[in-house]
C-alpha cells in the first residue's frame, strides 16, 4: 500500500501471488520444407531440406511414405511424400506439420549387345555387352543381370553378317524399375571356314 493508510487505520497482511509464463506457440513460419533437387535414381536416399527457426526449441520428426520406400527411406524410383513435424519443447508449445511430394525418376541406361563372330561350323558364341548412361558413360556397377541371345543363327548358317541378331535382356536387378532401359542389338557374323589340307587328296 503506497497511500491511504497514513493514519495506520488498517493492519494489513500481504499474500503474494504467482505469475506464470506460458510457453509461446510455434507459428507456421517456424518451418519450411523443400523437396530434393537431384531426383534421378542413383542408389542413394533422397532427403528433403528442412529450415526451422533455430531460436526456438522443438523436436523434429521426418517420415517418408510411398510404395517403393526402403526401410523408410526414399531410394527407389517412384512417388514419395515427405512429412516433417516439429513439436515445441521447453518455452515453446504446439505442433507444425508440413508435407512435400516428389518423384524419383528411373535412371536411363542403354544396353548394347556387342557384335560377335565365329567361323562357319564353329559353336555360336557371344561377346558380352556394354551398359551406358544417358551421357554415354560406361556403367560397370549397375548390378543388373543381362542375358544375351543369338537369334536365328546357328553354326551351320551361311557365312555372312546377320544384323541385329544378338539381343540383350535384363533378367534380374531391375525389380524396382529403377532403370529405364533401351536395348541395342548386335550383329553376328559367320565367317567362312578355311579349307584345310585334308579337304583335298
Amino acid at each position: 500500500v503506497t497511500a491511504g493508510n497514513e493514519s495506520n487505520n488498517y493492519k494489513i497482511t500481504y499474500v503474494a501471488g504467482d505469475y506464470t509464463i506460458n510457453p509461446a506457440p510455434l507459428i507456421d513460419d517456424d518451418l519450411t520444407v523443400t523437396a530434393p533437387t537431384d531426383l534421378i535414381y542413383n542408389g542413394s536416399a533422397k532427403t528433403v531440406t528442412v529450415n526451422s527457426n533455430q531460436n526456438k526449441t522443438f523436436n523434429t520428426e521426418i517420415t517418408y511414405t510411398g510404395k517403393n520406400t526402403t526401410s523408410g527411406s526414399a531410394i527407389n524410383a517412384g512417388n514419395y511424400t515427405a512429412t516433417v513435424t516439429i513439436t515445441g519443447t521447453g518455452n515453446y508449445t504446439g505442433t507444425i506439420t508440413k508435407s512435400v511430394d516428389f518423384t524419383i525418376a528411373a535412371k536411363s541406361l542403354t544396353i548394347t549387345a556387342n557384335d560377335a563372330s565365329s567361323l562357319y561350323g564353329a559353336p555360336i558364341a557371344t561377346n558380352g555387352y556394354t551398359i551406358t548412361d544417358s551421357e554415354g558413360n560406361v556403367i560397370t556397377d549397375s548390378n543388373l543381370t543381362v542375358e544375351l541371345t543369338v537369334n536365328n543363327v546357328t553354326s551351320s548358317s551361311d557365312a555372312k553378317t546377320y544384323e541385329d541378331a544378338i539381343t540383350a535382356t535384363v533378367t534380374a536387378g531391375n525389380e524396382n524399375n529403377n532403370f529405364d532401359i533401351t536395348y541395342i542389338a548386335g550383329d553376328y557374323t559367320i565367317n567362312p571356314a578355311p579349307l584345310i589340307d585334308d579337304d583335298l587328296t
